[in-house]
């Protein structure tokens, strides 16, 4: 098509996470998939998968004390928002919300030398279903 500009792609480094409403420090985030297995059935075709979410290690135990909870049996679902901005400080590009998502797994540091990366932790999500908002997606 004559004339027409190409889509600018946005960076996939820039984002910020929030918890139920608390902002968290997030240095990765895994990818954002859903799935549909037609062999299966109809109710337990369309499923998304776990989320990682890791954070370079810093004094809260946020994370931790909220795998806790739920492995000692407690029910603490929360929201998760995933903003996708379009730069540092930029104004956000995407918007994806994780309904009633609960941390199936916590890791500690791995022991050893990472010399390309600061030590971190990882929280995996698991989640009902991800709400999508009008401008653009999930945690495990």
């Amino acid at each position: 098509m004559a004339g027409r500009q190409p889509e600018q792609l946005l960076r996939t480094s820039y984002f910020r996470v929030l918890i139920g409403d608390r902002e968290i420090g997030v240095a990765e985030i895994s990818r954002l998939t859903s799935r549909t297995d037609v062999e299966q059935p109809k109710e337990h075709r369309h499923r998304f998968d776990t989320v990682v979410l890791r954070r370079a290690l810093t004094g809260s135990t946020e994370l931790y004390e909220w795998r806790r909870r739920v492995a000692e049996g407690g029910d603490d679902r929360r929201d998760v928002t995933i903003h996708q901005l379009e730069g540092p400080d930029g104004a956000i590009a995407n918007t994806w919300r994780l309904v009633d998502a609960w941390p199936s797994r916590w890791s500690g540091p791995a022991e050893g030398p990472r010399p390309t990366a600061a030590p971190s932790s990882s929280s995996r999500s698991r989640h009902a279903e991800p709400k999508n908002s009008p401008v653009g997606g999930v945690l495990e």
